[in-house]
């Protein structure tokens, strides 16, 4: 019969959880001693990163990250348990960890893409996020006051219903409308409401106008999450700096 194995993962305030579990003596040592199997590492999240609103602030929780991962590691192995993998990561952290000593693996999340919830926390600008999501213009609606709203057929399948960080600020948006050829951010514009198909962008308070967006006319709106949002496709259409695609990567789906 195959040995059990087991990788130990923290995924809730990663310095506070590892170094409070060391500060008692033998815990974990006497926990694992009761496990079956063979411990292989660590595996931990960064997840408290996420309140960083700064690069330097995702520089310093890197560190934290780092040191109480690391040491923990060397904690167990001085006391008998194996730890070849020490794995350590989050997108906030490993775009800007200053080092990696003491781990074997360091995981970007999506350090590769970026979106609005890594450039809210300083991980990456806006002009560093690369998903975007491709959508047409399909009607318009003008309410009894006046205002206008832009309807594009991209809505939460599309984008998926994650508000990200917009909704603790009391105006939730479910991504940021783009001038399709350049990416550039139309000013004050952002999908203020999704139904399945369909997202909502209203105009009021802003330059712009019915006129600036007929029907037929397509824009790329970068997402709040992109891990959810690129879930829902089968993968990506590589454009160059002109909007030409020059290249297709399919994505690996499922569980």
């Amino acid at each position: 019969m195959r040995p059990l194995t087991a990788t130990l993962r923290s995924i809730t305030g990663t310095y506070g959880s590892l170094q409070a579990r060391c500060s008692e003596p033998g815990f974990l040592i006497y926990r694992l001693s009761q496990y079956p199997g063979q411990t292989t590492g660590l595996v931990t999240h960064a997840g408290e990163a996420y309140h960083c609103r700064s690069a330097a602030e995702c520089e310093a929780f890197a560190e934290k990250e780092r040191a109480a991962v690391a040491g923990t590691a060397e904690f167990l192995q001085k006391n008998g348990v194996s730890c070849s993998i020490v794995s350590a990561g989050s997108t906030p952290t490993a775009a800007h960890a200053q080092s990696a000593d003491g781990l074997t693996e360091l995981r970007a999340g999506v350090y590769v893409f970026g979106d609005l919830m890594m450039a809210a926390v300083g991980a990456c600008s806006l002009q560093d996020v690369a998903l975007s999501v491709l959508a047409t213009v399909i009607t318009h609606k003008v309410h009894h006051d006046g205002s206008s709203v832009v309807i594009v057929d991209a809505g939460r399948l599309a984008l998926s219903a994650d508000p990200g960080f917009s909704a603790s600020a009391g105006t939730p948006s479910f991504g940021l409308v783009c001038d399709a050829a350049t990416t550039q951010p139309y000013l004050g514009l952002c999908v203020a409401s999704t139904n399945q198909e369909h997202g909502m962008i209203p105009l009021q308070d802003t330059e712009f106008t019915l006129e600036d967006f007929p029907v037929g006319k397509r824009v790329r709106i970068l997402p709040n999450h992109a891990c959810i949002t690129a879930a829902a496709y089968s993968g990506y259409q590589v454009v160059d700096k002109e909007g030409n695609v020059v290249d297709y990567w399919d994505r690996f789906n499922g569980w």
